[in-house]
């Protein structure tokens, strides 16, 4: 089944937007993975086997898929698209595992049934944050939809591709995972999509060799007849440079042998001896000597992984792929010698940053990303639904951040504690009652206690905003609320400033 086909069914229900809903909100997550699975060559299948054939197949496709998927309630079907198949997970490490699983259950079905067709099935992988205010976002969702489908059209059947956001986070867990391995295969671009895509491979390496996409080109290669085009024209403007300088005069060629001077004749009967006078020069203006500008430091990452990473919190880091087999990139920014810190943005309440230093000549890097994360705190809370007990939660985390300064890293303890109750009053409104506490390195940051009223028999949700309560240099925690008749959504967190 072709992407646009794929697309064009992706209008989800009420009711199956609603069972990602219920999913999410059990696994207690903002971010999920998509996965878009298709069966390479179903179409043709249909017209050569038969509907009979081809039926049969499809249902053992889909008992292999779907047992897999929801094993262990890891994730969730959501949509049958044809052959395709669309499911959530609320963890990446369990959308690789079950993608690696699926391939390795149907290579052993394949291998068991001979007499049929191969059931070779491509795989697409993509996360992102789907909600905001603890809704999820049609509009975010149905972006992250639309990226994994076209991710899952480069590969070919029995193959998985992932986005960088996928990698970036199971790359510790694929690494001790037995006979799994990945494979970064480059940029490449995506229809309808503004940004290259880093695309990576999963795939078990006791039967599955990686293989790049054979439909698309990385961004910034060239095709082979390009190259050879180019290597033909310079061997013709070689040896047409070659046939010149054989054929030119040795005065043109700059010959090193001494030219003969033709002697003038000598008149013996001269008396008088010639005086020659000296030729006197005009002065010659001597120019200053300039100093050699110093030559900035080359600069190569191994194990750069990093989306659209920052450079000292100021400049976006560009780089290009030097050596693909061992994922070594060139820096393009002139970086200069001494300490230095790369990040990058994965939500508003998560970084990775990497510490380095350069030196003078060529430096090689290899970088490794370490994770801060914000703590935070997220109710819905309807009196109805809790009987009118109040709902307390509390969190903790240890993160860092950098002095933008100095580059020095700051290391942060910080406490979130808050709590939410609510009462029907004798006007039919409903009056809640917000309070919180937040501690940072053992201070005291913020601390409230407030009271909300929402109207009777409201529909409209009312939005509080977001309500800084505590700043620090590179980061800041808030508050936000919306209410609409009993329930209310209150987030109690932090997001770091850039």
């Amino acid at each position: 089944m072709n992407v646009q086909s794929i697309l064009s069914s992706l209008d989800l229900s009420r009711t199956e937007f609603q069972n990602i809903d219920e999913y999410r909100k059990k696994k207690n997550t903002a971010v999920l993975t998509i996965m878009f699975t298709d069966i390479q060559g179903f179409t043709a299948l249909t017209e050569t086997k038969g509907e009979a054939y081809v039926h049969a197949l499809h249902e053992e496709h889909d008992r292999i898929l779907v047992e897999s998927i929801e094993e262990g309630n890891a994730g969730i079907v959501i949509k049958f698209i044809g052959d395709s198949i669309m499911a959530v997970f609320a963890e990446p490490t369990a959308a690789v595992d079950k993608a690696l699983k699926i391939q390795r259950r149907l290579h052993e079905f394949n291998l068991a049934h001979p007499e049929l067709d191969d059931l070779l099935v491509r795989i697409g992988l993509h996360m992102g944050q789907t909600v905001i205010e603890n809704k999820i976002q049609t509009d975010l969702f149905g972006r992250h939809v639309n990226k994994a489908s076209r991710i899952e059209s480069l590969a070919a059947g029995g193959h998985i591709y992932a986005s960088y956001t996928v990698f970036d986070s199971v790359k510790s867990w694929i690494l001790d995972s037995p006979n799994a391995a990945w494979k970064l295969h480059g940029n490449y671009r995506l229809k309808g999509i503004e940004h290259p895509e880093e695309i990576y491979e999963f795939y078990n390496e006791d039967f599955a060799k990686s293989e790049p996409p054979r439909s698309a080109r990385a961004v910034g290669k060239l095709p082979v007849r390009t190259l050879v085009a180019v290597a033909s024209v310079l061997c013709v403007a070689f040896a047409i440079f070659a046939v010149g300088r054989m054929w030119a005069p040795r005065e043109a060629q700059g010959s090193a042998a001494v030219p003969a001077v033709e002697s003038a004749p000598v008149d013996a009967q001269a008396d008088a001896a010639v005086t020659v006078e000296p030729v006197k020069a005009d002065p010659v203006a001597i120019a200053p000597v300039a100093e050699p500008k110093a030559t900035p430091p080359e600069v190569y990452f191994i194990g750069m992984i990093a989306r659209e990473p920052i450079l000292d919190f100021t400049t976006p880091l560009a780089v290009k792929l030097e050596d693909e087999s061992q994922g070594i990139k060139k820096s393009l920014n002139d970086i200069p010698p001494g300490k230095h810190v790369i990040h990058y943005v994965v939500s508003y309440m998560v970084r990775y940053f990497s510490e380095f230093t350069v030196k003078d000549g060529k430096n090689v890097i290899k970088t490794t990303f370490a994770g801060s994360y914000l703590p935070g705190i997220d109710f819905y809370y309807s009196v109805n639904g809790s009987e009118g007990k109040p709902d307390k939660k509390d969190t903790s985390g240890r993160y860092f951040d950098y002095d933008r300064a100095t580059l020095t890293r700051v290391d942060y303890d910080g406490k979130i504690a808050a709590e939410v109750s609510g009462e029907t009053m004798a006007d039919g409104s409903t009056e809640f009652t917000v309070s919180y506490a937040i501690t940072v390195n053992g201070k005291d940051a913020a601390k409230d206690s407030f009271k909300v009223r929402s109207p009777a028999a409201s529909g409209e949700r009312i939005d509080s905003g977001e309500k800084p309560v505590a700043d620090f240099p590179g980061h800041y925690y808030f508050i936000r609320y919306n209410h609409a008749g009993d329930s209310l959504n209150l987030s109690v967190g932090a997001a770091f400033k850039d």
